[in-house]
């Protein structure tokens, strides 16, 4: 896990909140479209968000957090106490979806 600070946290649509995560030392991990990270957050809950954002960015990850009202703490957590300013351990970026190599992409 590398440690990160939220820098950001910001209202995208109802429900939803994006989250800047700026590395505490050096650059995060390179990432690619479709690569999620784990975020080990303060309730010793660790869940996985997709990153979005720009990928030659490597000094923040952005994640989106949908508040689910059945939450069993992660995005209860999220929208209620997370605060800018907090330290949170990020994994390395996976990506099980990476794109394919090819002359051109449809996304739908």
């Amino acid at each position: 896990m590398q440690q990160t600070v939220v820098e950001h946290i910001e209202p995208v649509a109802q429900d939803v909140v994006a989250l800047t995560l700026r590395a505490r030392d050096g650059h995060l991990a390179p990432w690619e479209p479709g690569a999620h990270i784990d975020l080990e957050l303060p309730n010793w809950l660790t869940r996985p968000y997709s990153l979005c954002g720009d990928p030659a960015d490597r000094d923040t990850y952005r994640v989106a957090v949908r508040h689910d009202p059945l939450s069993r703490g992660g995005s209860e957590y999220v929208h209620r106490f997370l605060r800018t300013g907090r330290p949170l351990a990020v994994s390395a970026p996976r990506n099980h979806f990476p794109l394919v190599p090819a002359p051109a992409h449809l996304f739908l």
